[in-house]
């Protein structure tokens, strides 16, 4: 009250200077006096209207001021706030400035109350985009400083709502949001996925050396002895390769009918001649084989059995026709090649050497046994021989 009363006191002063000069001066200083004397026993709002009268009938910052403080009482902050400020503009005197600008600060940072409802009820509030938001959940009073405020609502099942607030002291505030609720999602699109062209295969070869191959040979082959002539005949040869080894066996089948006998012979070549002759040859062979491109060469050794059976007539003294037949066991080296057409035909030829060991039998016609013939006879069965042999084949082979 000091300093109400200091100020009081130079408004009256001011006032009962210019009383002289015109009525509502004085009219103006009485209704101050009387309005001090109301202020002081806290009868607030009869004060405010005798400052109020004074200010209309001669205005000064000092009644601006004491209006103000009975405002400032009474809790109308906003009418308090509104008079400290023009008491501000009516004064230039840095002492009573600061001492107005002392009551517009402690106004102004005085917390405002604010309402804040939604429909639904139940969100979160959260200010000016504070870490935490705010403890109590809608319907809450917030206590705001005045000025400008952001509040977001957040409520599940619920689109985030944002609110722009500007809050004003001595007002009584409300905001009421209404929340949408959240759209169920729908199911997205689906969208092929989007596939790489494929990578070229890397084309095959012909000759596939990683995988088990079946080969059918189908074989027309030529046969020759130590002393006879070449002999030709069909044949046939199955075998596998995987990798590089090569496996398998083979039949050749060597048949001829009527031929005269080499009269080197024989005595009298007029008295002998062969009827029919078969040769057997049946062998099982493993070896290495070397692929390129579309053709494999491949190496081989070879063993197996030697079969020949010959009918011989015209021979003097004899009753029927003589039958011979040997066995001879043959083992051999040798190697071929193969080319490969398509990926089931291919095109190939070979050619074996090797020794055959067994009853094989020759003419000699120094020997005679008169029991059979008196010109000639063969060696004894008995007798182990070894001869050379030979076989060249072409084939036309099938991958099975």
């Amino acid at each position: 009250m000091r300093g109400l009363a200091a100020i009081a006191a130079l408004g009256l002063t001011l006032l009962a200077a210019g009383a002289g000069q015109a009525d509502p001066i004085g009219e103006a200083a009485r209704h101050f006096e009387r309005g001090e004397l109301l202020y002081e026993q806290g009868r607030y709002d009869d004060a405010v209207k005798e400052f109020t009268r004074a200010n209309q009938l001669a205005s000064h910052w000092a009644t601006a001021f004491n209006i103000a403080r009975c405002h400032d009482n009474l809790g109308a902050l906003g009418k308090a706030l509104h008079h400290y400020r023009k008491a501000l503009e009516m004064t230039r005197e840095p002492a009573k400035r600061a001492d107005i600008q002392r009551h517009i600060s402690r106004i102004e940072r005085r917390p405002v109350g604010l309402l804040v409802t939604t429909a639904p009820p139940g969100a979160s509030i959260t200010v000016d985009g504070r870490a935490r938001s705010e403890p109590r959940l809608t319907p809450a009073l917030l206590e705001l400083t005045p000025g400008e405020h952001v509040l977001l609502l957040r409520l599940k099942g619920h689109q985030l709502a944002a609110a722009r607030v500007v809050v004003a002291v001595g007002q009584k505030q409300e905001i009421r949001q209404t929340l949408q609720p959240l759209q169920p999602a729908s199911a997205p699109a689906r969208v092929a996925p989007r596939r790489c062209p494929p990578l070229p295969r890397r084309p095959r070869p012909l000759v596939d050396a990683e995988r088990l191959h079946l080969h059918l040979h189908l074989l027309s082959a030529v046969t020759w002895t130590d002393n006879s002539a070449l002999t030709a005949g069909p044949g046939v040869q199955l075998h596998g390769t995987y990798r590089r080894v090569v496996f398998g066996a083979s039949f050749l089948a060597f048949i001829t009918g009527h031929r005269a006998l080499d009269p080197a012979l024989v005595r009298d070549s007029n008295t002998y001649d062969r009827e029919g002759f078969r040769r057997l040859i049946i062998e099982g062979h493993g070896g290495y084989m070397i692929p390129w491109r579309s053709v494999y060469f491949y190496a081989t050794a070879s063993m197996g059995l030697m079969v020949d059976r010959g009918v011989f007539a015209g021979i003097t003294g004899a009753e029927d026709d003589y039958v011979r037949e040997w066995f001879a066991l043959v083992w051999g080296l040798g190697g071929g090649m193969e080319i490969k057409a398509t990926r089931w035909l291919s095109f190939g030829t070979a050619l074996r050497f090797g020794m055959g060991h067994g009853d094989r039998a020759r003419l000699d016609p120094d020997r005679v046994d008169p029991t059979k013939s008196p010109k000639f006879d063969f060696e004894d069965a008995d007798e182990t021989h070894h001869f050379p042999f030979g076989i060249f084949w072409m084939s036309v082979t099938f991958h099975l």
